[in-house]
Protein backbone atom coordinates (compact mmCIF):
# COMPACT_ATOMS: atom_id res chain seq x y z
CA UNK A 1 0.00 0.00 0.00
CA UNK A 2 1.43 3.19 -0.98
CA UNK A 3 2.25 5.62 1.90
CA UNK A 4 2.74 9.75 2.21
CA UNK A 5 6.46 11.07 2.59
CA UNK A 6 7.51 14.35 3.04
CA UNK A 7 10.58 16.19 1.53
CA UNK A 8 12.65 18.39 3.63
CA UNK A 9 15.43 20.33 1.97
CA UNK A 10 18.48 22.77 3.15
CA UNK A 11 20.54 25.03 1.23
CA UNK A 12 23.71 25.47 3.48
CA UNK A 13 27.15 27.23 3.02
CA UNK A 14 28.93 24.20 1.53
CA UNK A 15 26.33 21.95 0.35
CA UNK A 16 22.71 21.12 0.14
CA UNK A 17 20.93 18.32 2.32
CA UNK A 18 17.50 16.76 1.11
CA UNK A 19 15.87 14.05 2.97
CA UNK A 20 12.67 11.95 2.46
CA UNK A 21 10.57 10.60 5.63
CA UNK A 22 7.77 9.37 6.38
CA UNK A 23 5.00 11.50 7.84
CA UNK A 24 5.98 9.97 11.43
CA UNK A 25 9.59 10.97 10.58
CA UNK A 26 11.13 7.63 9.42
CA UNK A 27 14.00 8.22 6.91
CA UNK A 28 13.39 6.55 3.36
CA UNK A 29 16.24 8.61 1.57
CA UNK A 30 18.73 10.98 1.87
CA UNK A 31 20.51 13.36 -0.81
CA UNK A 32 23.41 16.22 -1.06
CA UNK A 33 24.90 18.29 -3.06
CA UNK A 34 27.92 20.04 -2.60
CA UNK A 35 28.27 23.44 -3.77
CA UNK A 36 30.76 26.38 -4.23
CA UNK A 37 30.99 29.29 -2.26
CA UNK A 38 32.16 32.26 -3.90
CA UNK A 39 34.24 35.06 -2.51
CA UNK A 40 34.76 37.46 -4.99
CA UNK A 41 35.96 40.34 -2.61
CA UNK A 42 37.83 41.23 0.96
CA UNK A 43 34.34 41.07 3.18
CA UNK A 44 31.88 39.56 0.56
CA UNK A 45 30.34 36.15 0.67
CA UNK A 46 27.91 35.04 -2.17
CA UNK A 47 26.11 31.85 -4.00
CA UNK A 48 24.56 32.19 -7.22
CA UNK A 49 20.83 31.68 -6.50
CA UNK A 50 20.33 29.88 -9.75
CA UNK A 51 23.56 27.37 -10.10
CA UNK A 52 23.33 27.17 -6.73
CA UNK A 53 20.28 27.13 -4.93
CA UNK A 54 17.93 26.10 -7.54
CA UNK A 55 20.07 23.63 -9.04
CA UNK A 56 20.93 22.11 -5.67
CA UNK A 57 16.96 22.06 -5.02
CA UNK A 58 16.37 20.39 -8.39
CA UNK A 59 18.91 17.81 -8.03
CA UNK A 60 18.24 16.51 -4.65
CA UNK A 61 14.36 16.40 -5.58
CA UNK A 62 15.19 14.71 -8.93
CA UNK A 63 16.83 11.98 -6.42
CA UNK A 64 13.69 12.15 -3.98
CA UNK A 65 11.03 12.04 -6.13
CA UNK A 66 12.47 9.03 -7.79
CA UNK A 67 13.50 7.12 -4.13
CA UNK A 68 9.41 8.00 -3.58
CA UNK A 69 8.80 5.07 -5.79
CA UNK A 70 5.07 4.57 -6.34
CA UNK A 71 4.33 6.28 -3.06
CA UNK A 72 2.40 9.57 -2.40
CA UNK A 73 4.53 13.07 -1.84
CA UNK A 74 2.64 14.62 0.28
CA UNK A 75 4.02 17.98 1.84
CA UNK A 76 7.34 19.89 1.02
CA UNK A 77 9.28 22.79 3.72
CA UNK A 78 12.98 24.17 2.72
CA UNK A 79 14.98 26.07 5.21
CA UNK A 80 18.44 27.77 4.30
CA UNK A 81 21.36 29.85 5.47
CA UNK A 82 20.50 33.23 6.21
CA UNK A 83 20.01 35.97 6.87
CA UNK A 84 20.63 36.33 3.02
CA UNK A 85 19.58 39.27 0.80
CA UNK A 86 18.74 37.83 -3.28
CA UNK A 87 17.29 40.74 -5.18
CA UNK A 88 15.23 40.15 -7.92
CA UNK A 89 13.13 41.87 -10.38
CA UNK A 90 9.43 41.73 -11.63
CA UNK A 91 9.42 38.39 -12.72
CA UNK A 92 11.70 37.28 -9.66
CA UNK A 93 14.65 36.84 -11.70
CA UNK A 94 17.65 36.93 -9.42
CA UNK A 95 19.37 40.77 -10.66
CA UNK A 96 22.70 39.17 -8.81
CA UNK A 97 24.25 36.76 -6.54
CA UNK A 98 22.60 36.12 -3.37
CA UNK A 99 24.55 38.29 -0.21
CA UNK A 100 25.00 35.69 2.33
CA UNK A 101 24.82 36.39 6.24
CA UNK A 102 27.30 37.28 8.79
CA UNK A 103 30.34 36.41 6.66
CA UNK A 104 29.78 39.02 4.47
CA UNK A 105 30.71 42.06 6.12
CA UNK A 106 30.98 44.32 3.23
CA UNK A 107 27.81 46.94 4.50
CA UNK A 108 29.82 47.64 7.71
CA UNK A 109 29.85 51.22 7.01
CA UNK A 110 26.01 51.49 6.22
CA UNK A 111 25.79 48.94 9.91
CA UNK A 112 27.43 52.52 11.53
CA UNK A 113 25.68 54.78 9.43
CA UNK A 114 22.04 53.25 10.86
CA UNK A 115 23.31 52.92 13.86
CA UNK A 116 24.19 56.66 14.22
CA UNK A 117 20.90 57.86 12.29
CA UNK A 118 18.43 55.43 14.41
CA UNK A 119 20.51 55.28 18.00
CA UNK A 120 21.95 52.13 19.41
CA UNK A 121 19.45 52.20 22.15
CA UNK A 122 16.06 52.46 19.81
CA UNK A 123 17.16 49.68 17.33
CA UNK A 124 18.20 47.47 20.30
CA UNK A 125 14.48 47.89 21.45
CA UNK A 126 12.84 47.43 18.40
CA UNK A 127 15.02 44.72 16.92
CA UNK A 128 16.10 43.09 19.77
CA UNK A 129 19.76 43.62 19.15
CA UNK A 130 21.82 45.90 17.67
CA UNK A 131 22.74 46.19 14.20
CA UNK A 132 25.83 43.68 12.96
CA UNK A 133 27.25 42.60 9.63
CA UNK A 134 24.68 40.14 8.57
CA UNK A 135 21.25 43.14 9.51
CA UNK A 136 19.26 43.08 6.29
CA UNK A 137 18.47 46.78 6.31
CA UNK A 138 22.52 47.65 5.69
CA UNK A 139 22.88 45.61 2.99
CA UNK A 140 19.80 46.95 1.35
CA UNK A 141 21.55 50.19 1.66
CA UNK A 142 24.79 48.92 0.15
CA UNK A 143 22.91 47.77 -2.75
CA UNK A 144 21.48 51.29 -2.96
CA UNK A 145 24.61 53.26 -2.59
CA UNK A 146 26.95 50.67 -4.72
CA UNK A 147 24.43 49.04 -7.05
CA UNK A 148 22.18 51.64 -8.05
CA UNK A 149 21.04 50.09 -10.86
CA UNK A 150 19.99 46.42 -9.39
CA UNK A 151 18.28 48.73 -6.51
CA UNK A 152 16.04 50.29 -8.95
CA UNK A 153 15.18 47.25 -10.95
CA UNK A 154 14.16 45.36 -7.57
CA UNK A 155 10.39 44.20 -6.94
CA UNK A 156 11.35 41.11 -4.51
CA UNK A 157 14.15 40.73 -1.41
CA UNK A 158 14.54 36.59 -0.66
CA UNK A 159 16.67 34.58 1.49
CA UNK A 160 17.74 30.91 -0.20
CA UNK A 161 14.39 29.06 1.57
CA UNK A 162 11.96 31.89 0.23
CA UNK A 163 13.15 32.17 -3.06
CA UNK A 164 12.90 28.67 -3.86
CA UNK A 165 9.78 28.40 -2.13
CA UNK A 166 8.22 31.37 -4.60
CA UNK A 167 9.10 28.90 -6.84
CA UNK A 168 7.22 26.69 -6.56
CA UNK A 169 4.28 28.37 -5.04
CA UNK A 170 4.33 32.01 -6.52
CA UNK A 171 3.86 33.57 -2.87
CA UNK A 172 6.08 36.28 -1.86
CA UNK A 173 6.55 36.07 2.02
CA UNK A 174 9.08 35.64 4.96
CA UNK A 175 8.68 33.97 7.83
CA UNK A 176 8.92 35.68 11.64
CA UNK A 177 13.03 34.36 12.40
CA UNK A 178 13.99 35.34 9.30
CA UNK A 179 12.63 38.67 8.95
CA UNK A 180 13.95 39.38 12.93
CA UNK A 181 17.59 39.40 11.75
CA UNK A 182 16.44 42.24 8.78
CA UNK A 183 17.72 44.57 11.83
CA UNK A 184 16.27 47.38 11.14
CA UNK A 185 13.47 46.91 9.06
CA UNK A 186 11.36 44.61 11.43
CA UNK A 187 10.48 44.89 15.10
CA UNK A 188 10.61 41.47 17.28
CA UNK A 189 8.43 42.82 20.40
CA UNK A 190 5.31 43.15 18.01
CA UNK A 191 6.19 41.10 14.78
CA UNK A 192 5.65 43.40 12.24
CA UNK A 193 7.65 45.46 10.11
CA UNK A 194 8.79 48.76 11.34
CA UNK A 195 7.29 50.55 8.08
CA UNK A 196 8.74 53.62 8.61
CA UNK A 197 12.22 52.61 9.16
CA UNK A 198 11.35 50.27 6.05
CA UNK A 199 10.27 53.14 3.79
CA UNK A 200 13.54 55.16 4.42
CA UNK A 201 16.32 52.47 3.91
CA UNK A 202 14.11 50.26 1.29
CA UNK A 203 11.71 53.01 -1.03
CA UNK A 204 10.07 51.36 -3.81
CA UNK A 205 10.77 47.50 -2.32
CA UNK A 206 7.63 46.05 -1.00
CA UNK A 207 8.28 44.17 1.68
CA UNK A 208 7.41 40.27 2.12
CA UNK A 209 4.06 38.71 3.71
CA UNK A 210 5.04 37.48 7.11
CA UNK A 211 4.37 34.32 8.24
CA UNK A 212 5.24 31.26 10.89
CA UNK A 213 8.22 28.47 10.23
CA UNK A 214 5.33 26.03 10.35
CA UNK A 215 2.50 28.04 8.38
CA UNK A 216 1.54 26.43 5.17
CA UNK A 217 2.02 29.44 2.79
CA UNK A 218 0.72 27.92 -0.42
CA UNK A 219 0.51 25.18 -2.84
CA UNK A 220 2.96 24.30 -5.67
CA UNK A 221 1.59 25.32 -8.87
CA UNK A 222 1.78 23.79 -12.39
CA UNK A 223 4.74 26.03 -13.18
CA UNK A 224 6.20 24.85 -10.12
CA UNK A 225 5.48 21.26 -10.62
CA UNK A 226 7.14 21.76 -13.86
CA UNK A 227 10.29 23.09 -13.08
CA UNK A 228 11.23 20.91 -10.06
CA UNK A 229 9.70 17.54 -10.83
CA UNK A 230 7.48 17.71 -7.21
CA UNK A 231 3.92 16.90 -7.70
CA UNK A 232 1.46 19.66 -8.53
CA UNK A 233 -0.84 20.82 -5.50
CA UNK A 234 0.80 19.70 -2.74
CA UNK A 235 1.68 21.87 0.37
CA UNK A 236 4.82 24.21 0.55
CA UNK A 237 5.46 25.30 4.57
CA UNK A 238 7.35 28.82 5.35
CA UNK A 239 10.06 27.01 6.52
CA UNK A 240 13.05 29.71 8.38
CA UNK A 241 16.84 29.71 8.40
CA UNK A 242 19.14 26.18 8.89
CA UNK A 243 19.61 26.75 12.74
CA UNK A 244 16.47 27.17 14.06
CA UNK A 245 15.05 24.26 11.72
CA UNK A 246 18.21 22.21 13.20
CA UNK A 247 16.48 23.55 16.81
CA UNK A 248 12.94 22.19 15.83
CA UNK A 249 13.73 18.99 14.79
CA UNK A 250 15.45 18.54 18.60
CA UNK A 251 12.41 19.83 20.41
CA UNK A 252 13.73 23.14 20.91
CA UNK A 253 10.19 24.95 21.10
CA UNK A 254 9.32 25.57 24.63
CA UNK A 255 10.65 28.60 27.08
CA UNK A 256 14.06 27.00 28.81
CA UNK A 257 14.80 24.51 26.11
CA UNK A 258 18.34 25.14 24.51
CA UNK A 259 20.47 23.46 21.57
CA UNK A 260 24.18 23.99 20.80
CA UNK A 261 24.27 23.31 16.87
CA UNK A 262 27.83 22.87 15.95
CA UNK A 263 29.11 23.11 11.82
CA UNK A 264 31.64 25.13 9.97
CA UNK A 265 30.09 27.66 12.58
CA UNK A 266 28.27 27.39 15.38
CA UNK A 267 24.89 28.39 16.69
CA UNK A 268 23.17 28.57 20.20
CA UNK A 269 19.48 29.26 20.26
CA UNK A 270 17.56 29.82 23.61
CA UNK A 271 14.09 29.50 23.72
CA UNK A 272 12.15 32.68 25.78
CA UNK A 273 8.26 33.33 26.60
CA UNK A 274 9.64 37.13 25.94
CA UNK A 275 11.25 39.30 23.56
CA UNK A 276 15.00 39.79 25.87
CA UNK A 277 16.68 42.65 23.67
CA UNK A 278 20.60 42.22 24.18
CA UNK A 279 23.48 44.41 22.52
CA UNK A 280 25.09 41.26 22.81
CA UNK A 281 23.12 38.52 21.26
CA UNK A 282 19.72 38.32 18.66
CA UNK A 283 16.88 38.23 20.16
CA UNK A 284 14.19 37.12 17.50
CA UNK A 285 11.07 35.92 16.92
CA UNK A 286 10.87 31.85 17.71
CA UNK A 287 9.26 28.94 15.54
CA UNK A 288 5.38 29.41 17.44
CA UNK A 289 3.40 33.08 18.11
CA UNK A 290 4.57 34.21 21.65
CA UNK A 291 7.65 32.31 21.92
CA UNK A 292 10.91 34.12 21.10
CA UNK A 293 14.47 33.25 21.54
CA UNK A 294 17.95 34.64 22.69
CA UNK A 295 20.25 33.53 19.35
CA UNK A 296 23.95 33.33 18.77
CA UNK A 297 26.44 32.61 16.24
CA UNK A 298 30.20 31.90 16.36
CA UNK A 299 32.23 32.78 13.17
CA UNK A 300 33.98 29.68 13.36
CA UNK A 301 33.76 26.24 15.02
CA UNK A 302 34.23 23.39 12.54
CA UNK A 303 36.08 25.63 10.18
CA UNK A 304 39.08 25.95 13.04
CA UNK A 305 39.59 22.61 12.69
CA UNK A 306 39.26 21.82 9.00
CA UNK A 307 41.62 24.69 8.54
CA UNK A 308 44.84 23.19 10.87
CA UNK A 309 43.82 18.96 8.94
CA UNK A 310 44.82 21.37 5.77
CA UNK A 311 47.53 23.35 6.86
CA UNK A 312 49.40 19.98 8.03
CA UNK A 313 48.25 18.42 4.47
CA UNK A 314 45.07 17.25 4.50
CA UNK A 315 45.65 14.81 7.37
CA UNK A 316 43.09 12.43 8.82
CA UNK A 317 41.34 13.68 11.15
CA UNK A 318 40.88 10.53 13.02
CA UNK A 319 45.05 11.03 13.51
CA UNK A 320 44.49 14.93 14.70
CA UNK A 321 42.11 13.66 17.49
CA UNK A 322 44.23 10.65 18.85
CA UNK A 323 47.11 12.98 19.00
CA UNK A 324 45.25 15.51 20.72
CA UNK A 325 44.16 12.82 23.12
CA UNK A 326 47.40 12.58 24.56
CA UNK A 327 47.00 16.19 25.30
CA UNK A 328 46.33 17.04 28.90
CA UNK A 329 43.44 19.60 29.48
CA UNK A 330 44.49 22.89 29.11
CA UNK A 331 46.78 22.33 25.85
CA UNK A 332 50.02 22.52 28.39
CA UNK A 333 49.83 26.18 28.48
CA UNK A 334 48.53 26.83 25.01
CA UNK A 335 45.60 29.26 24.21
CA UNK A 336 44.01 29.89 21.10
CA UNK A 337 41.33 32.93 20.43
CA UNK A 338 38.87 31.38 17.88
CA UNK A 339 38.34 34.56 15.79
CA UNK A 340 39.77 33.62 12.81
CA UNK A 341 37.08 34.93 10.68
CA UNK A 342 36.16 37.93 13.12
CA UNK A 343 33.53 37.41 15.37
CA UNK A 344 29.82 37.39 15.40
CA UNK A 345 28.56 37.00 19.07
CA UNK A 346 28.86 38.31 21.37
CA UNK A 347 31.50 40.51 20.51
CA UNK A 348 30.11 41.89 17.08
CA UNK A 349 33.09 42.32 15.78
CA UNK A 350 34.52 41.60 11.84
CA UNK A 351 37.78 42.87 12.51
CA UNK A 352 38.64 40.28 15.42
CA UNK A 353 41.25 37.99 14.45
CA UNK A 354 42.65 34.61 15.82
CA UNK A 355 45.40 34.46 18.38
CA UNK A 356 47.76 31.55 19.02
CA UNK A 357 49.20 32.35 22.77
CA UNK A 358 51.86 30.60 24.45
CA UNK A 359 53.20 28.68 21.56
CA UNK A 360 57.08 26.87 22.61
CA UNK A 361 58.88 24.07 20.90
CA UNK A 362 57.26 21.64 23.21
CA UNK A 363 54.04 21.99 21.08
CA UNK A 364 52.53 19.71 18.31
CA UNK A 365 50.04 19.81 16.01
CA UNK A 366 48.20 17.68 19.41
CA UNK A 367 48.52 20.47 21.21
CA UNK A 368 47.25 23.03 18.16
CA UNK A 369 44.02 20.65 17.68
CA UNK A 370 42.70 20.50 21.20
CA UNK A 371 43.71 24.26 21.76
CA UNK A 372 41.31 24.79 18.83
CA UNK A 373 38.46 22.55 20.25
CA UNK A 374 39.16 24.39 23.95
CA UNK A 375 38.63 27.68 21.94
CA UNK A 376 35.47 26.63 20.62
CA UNK A 377 34.18 25.11 23.68
CA UNK A 378 35.55 28.58 25.77
CA UNK A 379 33.63 30.46 22.70
CA UNK A 380 30.30 28.59 23.73
CA UNK A 381 30.82 29.10 27.47
CA UNK A 382 31.01 32.82 27.10
CA UNK A 383 27.90 32.85 24.88
CA UNK A 384 25.88 31.26 27.65
CA UNK A 385 27.16 33.50 30.44
CA UNK A 386 25.89 36.38 28.45
CA UNK A 387 22.40 34.78 27.56
CA UNK A 388 22.31 34.53 31.47
CA UNK A 389 23.30 37.60 31.96
CA UNK A 390 20.36 38.76 29.43
CA UNK A 391 17.65 37.01 31.51
CA UNK A 392 17.41 33.94 29.77
CA UNK A 393 17.81 30.09 31.40
CA UNK A 394 17.83 27.00 29.75
CA UNK A 395 16.63 23.75 30.99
Amino acid sequence: MAQQLLVGIDIGTGSSKGVLTTLTGEVIALSEQPHHLSLPKPGWAEHDAESVWWADFKAICDELVAAAGDDEIAGVAISGIGPCFLPADENADPLRPGILYGIDTRAMAEVHELTEKYGEGRITKRCGNPMNAQSIGAKILWLRRHEPDVYDKTRYFFMAHTFLAHRLTGVYYLDHISASYSEPLYHVGRNKWNRGWVKDIAPGLPMPELKWPTDVIGHITAEGAERSGLPEGIPVAAGTMDSFADAMSVGVRRPGDAVVIYGSTMSIVLVTDESLPSAQLWSNAHLFKNTYNLASGMATSGSLTKWLRDVCGNVDFAQLTTEAEDVPPGSDGLVILPYFAGERTPLLDPDARGTIIGLTLNHGRGHLYRALMEATAYGARHVLEVMHEAGGSGR
